[in-house]
């Protein structure tokens, strides 16, 4: 028996070569025993080193397969089980950073299939993330929920004048719920798109932007609005159909407009119109909000600005092919889709124009000081 220095151990060492040779079950105990007695050996050693170097949590420690063959090791001493424990610590923070950059590499190589598949900038998928993690504020319409329903669209021959032959034959439209703008786009909400895309100014006509409804913009610049937006909050923004804006125009009215058959009904304001009787009249838009929205939340589906809609232009509504859910009526029965319907009258037109029947075009391509629009948003399950 000797004491090789370890207050922990002890070891009983074979001095007699002859024991060996002359004792058989010991020298085929040893054989069959060989690997584990080497590794006991080799741990002792290391366990040593490791006490000496002042029991590293990190540095100097082995993983993997020397561990693995130190475990097959017999009785380990208390110090080779304490080197046992820091190796399965190191082993553990290993493989949890292993873990941690393989998310990683995930993470970025699936931000980047995403970002190739939008078609996307860095700038702009970093503001998609942004937005959607609550870190940026980006200025968005308020939505109203419209109630799925069915109305007759077009204007009552016993009641309305169809004033260009266009808003007829009245027939049945339904109309499954959706969200709808509560206000027409601003300036504010429009403005953020242009910087975050740098497309074209709007020209304001120097009558303030802020919360104003937005002018001077194509059907195509809205139309890549909704989609820019639908991009950053990952909701469903697109134009309405003209069938669902008629529809929440009215909000379930029957009269010429939402409030009654008069412009000045009760002798209140109701819109900003030519002979409304605001003090925007024929003068400039007003900003949003300041009428009373009718049944359904909305403001200003009558006057301000007309508004864009999704359809394409159609005479009238001979063959009118869309009774199930109000979608839009576009290249089918002769559209003409270089045209795009608008409704809703403006600042500018004359009362006859800012009825809830009334219909009529622009090219899609251009914009004007008296047109520009309100967005809808699909239900989401």
């Amino acid at each position: 028996v000797s004491d090789n220095g370890d207050a922990e151990s002890g070891t009983v060492e074979v001095a007699h070569e002859a024991v060996l040779t002359k004792w058989p079950r010991l020298q085929k105990w040893i054989e069959a025993h060989a690997s584990e007695l080497r590794a006991k050996r080799d741990l002792d050693r290391a366990a040593k080193e490791w006490r000496e170097a002042g029991k590293p949590k990190w540095n100097g420690l082995p993983s993997g397969s020397i561990v693995k063959r130190y475990r097959k090791a017999p009785s380990p001493t208390a110090l080779a089980s304490a080197y046992l424990d820091a190796c399965a610590r190191l082993q553990r923070v290993r493989l949890s950073l292993v873990s941690m950059v393989a998310m990683v590499l995930l993470a970025v190589t699936a931000f980047g299939g995403w970002m190739n598949h939008h078609g996307m900038t860095l700038k702009t998928a970093s503001q998609v993330l942004m937005v959607r993690t609550g870190f940026e504020n980006l200025p968005r319409p308020d939505m109203e929920r419209i109630p799925a329903g069915d109305f007759l669209m077009g204007s009552d021959p016993a009641t309305d004048p169809d004033m260009y032959g266009n808003e007829r034959p009245i027939h049945l439209v339904k109309v499954n719920d959706f969200y709808m703008g509560k206000n027409e786009v601003t300036f504010d909400e429009y403005d953020a798109f242009v910087e975050s895309t740098g497309r074209r100014v709007p020209d304001d006509k120097e009558w303030r932007r802020g919360r104003r409804p937005v002018i001077n913009v194509a059907w195509d610049d809205a139309v890549a609005y909704a989609k820019w937006l639908s991009l950053m909050t990952g909701k469903k923004y697109r134009l309405p159909t003209e069938a669902e804006w008629e529809y929440t125009a009215r909000a379930v009215s029957r009269t010429r407009y939402w409030w009654g058959d008069e412009i000045d009904q009760n002798d209140m304001v109701w819109a900003n119109c030519h002979d409304c009787g605001s003090q925007w009249d024929n003068n400039e838009t007003a900003p949003a909000g300041q009428f009373p929205a009718n049944a359904f939340g909305l403001h200003d589906t009558a006057g301000n600005v007309s508004e864009w809609v999704q359809d394409c232009w159609h005479n009238s509504y001979e063959g009118a092919n869309r009774p199930d859910d109000g979608s839009a009526w576009e290249a089918a029965d002769d559209g003409d889709c270089d045209m795009r319907v608008i409704r809703g009258g403006s600042w500018f037109f004359e009362p006859g124009k800012l009825r809830s029947a009334y219909r009529y075009w622009n090219f899609a391509v251009y914009g004007n000081v008296y047109l520009g629009f309100r967005l809808a948003r699909d239900i989401e399950d």
